[in-house]
């Protein structure tokens, strides 16, 4: 069975591209942490990169940026390439299928809460079906 299960911070805010059949991609990279400290006390991480494909890239792409904390379930993929000078070379990612938020402090969605001038909408408070207070 190939499945992994990571919890980290992503490095870089998302790649979202689409590929020339029409479907999104997704790349990213998280750090996560090792469970153990090393000779100088500190805890160190490791980098995983990470593709996911379809809705999944367009929800990370939506709803992550750097250093947010995510939580990815995937398949480990492994493949060989050959580098420009000839030799053999070989690259390890995550598929993702799976993609959850972490608890911890709430952020707004990036660009949603505001408009083109990077100002708050304003809302008429008479129209609201609850009181802001």
């Amino acid at each position: 069975m190939n499945s992994c299960n990571f919890v980290g911070r992503l490095v870089r805010d998302p790649e979202l591209k689409t590929t020339s059949g029409g479907y999104e991609l997704c790349n990213f990279t998280i750090a996560v942490d090792r469970n153990y400290k090393n000779a100088q006390g500190e805890y160190e991480a490791d980098f995983i990169n990470c593709t996911a494909w379809r809705q999944t890239a367009e929800f990370v792409s939506k709803w992550f940026a750097k250093g947010d904390p995510i939580a990815i379930t995937g398949s480990l993929q492994i493949r060989k390439y050959q580098a420009n000078d000839g030799t053999d070379r070989w690259a390890s990612e995550i598929q993702v299928s799976n993609v959850g938020f972490v608890p911890g402090k709430p952020k707004e969605k990036k660009d949603d809460w505001r408009d083109q001038t990077g100002a708050k909408p304003v809302v008429d408070e008479d129209v609201l079906p609850f009181d802001l207070e």
